[in-house]
């Protein structure tokens, strides 16, 4: 397996007059070229750093929360907790997303890494649980670009905690990276 993370970056540019079949939705590379604005001005206005995406290979489990997250195995070995374009809170989750974790790291702080990872129409047509509920009614979750947050959690996908129980605090390691 290849760790798509460690691989080269990509450089885009803003789409000619006829962007041609290789070129991102008008959506999708704005949302690129106002982050890489943000985060590498030296590349210039016309062309913005962007990681080579990786690829879900498997859906763990739904995740709760306003964006219905999901729990996705990815084609580098990891496990991500991945938001979809089309989630209830709006394509926008995913580039507050971003931005508040490259935020975070450049201020210091101790953050999961971010990756766009690729979901194939067939892992959503074959996995009844890729789904996101809106107006009383349940629809696939968007294919292709989404983004993933390094799961940080426990191996085990079902032992995750909204809160830290107390008896568990003392095994914390990194306790004066938490506000309070």
């Amino acid at each position: 397996m290849v760790n798509a993370s460690r691989a080269s970056p990509l450089r885009l540019r803003p789409p000619a007059s006829d962007p041609g079949p290789c070129c991102l939705p008008t959506n999708q590379f704005a949302l690129v070229w106002l982050l890489g604005l943000c985060w590498f001005p030296q590349l210039g206005k016309t062309e913005v750093l962007v990681n080579t995406c990786i690829s879900a290979v498997q859906h763990l489990r739904p995740l709760r929360g306003g964006a219905q997250s999901h729990l996705l195995s990815a084609s580098d070995g990891f496990w991500y907790v991945t938001k979809f374009q089309n989630n209830p809170q709006h394509i926008r989750v995913l580039a507050n997303e971003m931005l508040a974790t490259n935020l975070g790291l450049a201020l210091g702080l101790p953050m999961p890494r971010v990756e766009v990872i690729e979901v194939s129409d067939w892992l959503i047509e074959q996995t009844e649980g890729l789904r996101i509920a809106l107006g009383g009614s349940k629809i696939p979750c968007r294919r292709g670009k989404q983004l993933g947050s390094l799961y940080v959690g426990c191996e085990s996908p079902g032992m995750s905690f909204d809160y830290l129980p107390r008896e568990l605090l003392q095994g914390v390691r990194n306790l004066s990276d938490f506000a309070g």
